[in-house]
């Protein structure tokens, strides 16, 4: 018999790179409080670094790969210089918010600094047989740190599974949809709708498209440099006097400020 359930996980769980490079920096690479709506994998081939949040400090070493994680706050140090292999990449199923979302710690695993030139030259090479072999490669990492990060990143939640469609909407229209098409969408009525999702949730189903939309504002502003009122054209805000003010009702902070304080590699 089909393992229709497998087959529904293995084809909504995905990894989305946002950006990627070969970055060698030096004492200048210096950042203070950066929170990030998205993951950061290092894969460091040379010299040594450092991430600080709350109360710990990690090493970046040569010939380890590391992750940090979705929503944490760290400052970043490097006193001579560091050569890392990096991506930002979301990692999510059914379009919900990322795996890794909520985990309060940096990952750490060693990985050999020659497949790390290797990664490094399949993204130069950029066709897809060798994408195919860098993209198994990261799904390697990831798979091997959701183990690291234990049962809340990596167990099913039987909720996100039920609304696996509805989720899917949402992450895949992000200015357009409302309670009420979703509802239409889904051929229930919008309250029983939404008292279900608040239940079996945690949150209101306007608050999870409020968070989604807002969560992909961040994305832009920090992985583009596209200017702050076509974001706001793209996230359905016809003026951007009241995409920003929206923005700092969500964040405390002015789209600028937040690209600012939080934009670097």
């Amino acid at each position: 018999m089909e393992n229709t359930h497998f087959k529904d996980i293995f084809n909504h769980l995905n990894l989305k790179v946002l950006e990627g490079s070969l970055f060698s920096g030096d004492g200048s690479w210096h950042h203070d409080r950066i929170v990030s709506p998205f993951n950061r994998l290092y894969w460091i081939l040379d010299g040594e670094g450092s991430i600080a949040y709350g109360q710990e400090r990690m090493m970046l070493r040569a010939g380890h790969v590391y992750l940090v994680p979705a929503g944490l706050t760290c400052d970043y140090r490097c006193q001579n210089q560091l050569v890392k292999f990096y991506l930002h990449a979301n990692v999510r199923l059914y379009g919900h918010e990322d795996l890794f979302e909520g985990l309060a710690r940096c990952l750490e695993m060693e990985w050999p600094v020659e497949r790390i030139r290797s990664m490094a030259r399949m993204a130069q090479e950029a066709t897809p047989s060798s994408l195919l072999l860098l993209k198994a490669l990261v799904m390697e990492a990831v798979a091997a740190f959701l183990v690291q990060a234990g049962p809340r990143q990596n167990g099913l939640d039987a909720a996100r599974s039920r609304y696996g469609r509805l989720l899917r909407l949402i992450a895949e229209n992000p200015a357009g949809v409302t309670a009420a098409s979703l509802a239409e969408r889904m051929n229930l009525p919008q309250g029983a709708l939404e008292r279900a999702f608040r239940r079996d949730m945690g949150i209101t189903l306007r608050q999870h498209i409020r968070n989604n939309l807002l969560e992909n504002v961040k994305i832009r502003l920090q992985t583009s440099d596209a200017p702050i009122r076509a974001i706001a054209a793209e996230a359905g805000f016809g003026d951007e006097f009241y995409f920003s003010r929206f923005f700092r009702q969500q964040t405390g902070t002015s789209p600028s400020d937040y690209r600012k304080n939080n934009k670097m590699i």
